[in-house]
């Protein structure tokens, strides 16, 4: 009976150590990422816009913010946001973007990882519209979106930025950030950072939990 006990332990403790892997980078209530680099390469090129968003999900007070800078295309300095893009990139945004020097939420201060300006998305200050709505699989509140339009990517070249998402909200509110991607008949999303959730008890565990009580039911009736 004691190997039974100890193989139903085993099994409790893989399933809840065995989650799978989150694609967002998760903070606490009022944390921050911190500065991360996001690379990516897309096969056989690209043309079209590229964007971020920030997005509240469960409210529309208390605000959760996304800071870009130091965008590189094929190793090149491609823009920083210190002057308006050079030509043929342009911008177009929704909600509140703007150019800043230092942004301080959630747990830190945080200042441009190139040059002298970055840019900082709020969430609550605007309304990102469909983007965050399903059918893309993301439900949010409301938020803000930038694009950086005319956007090229060569075949075998890799575009890589510098983000930070740092939030005032709350757990279980949910904000999230996105980078997109925009060829005009193909829109993808990328997920970035997002406010911690709360991890579920499996069923499974549930389960495993109740069949270990019920064995150390039957050993005490043997047993009396």
């Amino acid at each position: 009976m004691k190997k039974q006990i100890f193989i139903g332990m085993a099994l409790i403790l893989a399933v809840m150590t065995a989650q799978p892997a989150a694609a967002f980078i998760e903070v606490p209530s009022y944390g921050a990422t911190g500065w991360q680099t996001f690379s990516w390469t897309p096969v056989g090129g690209f043309t079209g816009d590229i964007g971020w968003l920030v997005s509240d999900w469960g409210d529309d007070e208390v605000e959760s913010y996304l800071l870009v800078d130091n965008i590189i295309v094929g190793g090149t300095a491609y823009y920083g946001f210190e002057d308006d893009p050079p030509p043929p990139l342009g911008y177009d945004f929704d909600g509140e973007a703007s150019p800043v020097s230092s942004s301080a939420y959630g747990s830190g201060a945080f200042t441009p990882t190139e040059g002298s300006i970055m840019i900082e998305l709020d969430s609550v200050d605007g309304d990102s519209g469909f983007y965050t709505d399903p059918p893309y699989g993301y439900e949010g509140t409301d938020g803000s979106v930038f694009w950086l339009t005319g956007v090229s990517v060569t075949d075998g070249q890799t575009l890589t930025f510098d983000w930070n998402f740092a939030t005032n909200d709350y757990a279980p509110l949910q904000d999230f950030s996105l980078f997109l991607t925009d060829t005009g008949e193909n829109l993808e999303t990328y997920e970035l950072g997002t406010i911690e959730a709360a991890v579920p008890v499996p069923a499974v565990v549930l389960l495993l939990g109740s069949s270990l009580l019920g064995l150390l039911g039957v050993r005490k009736k043997f047993r009396a």
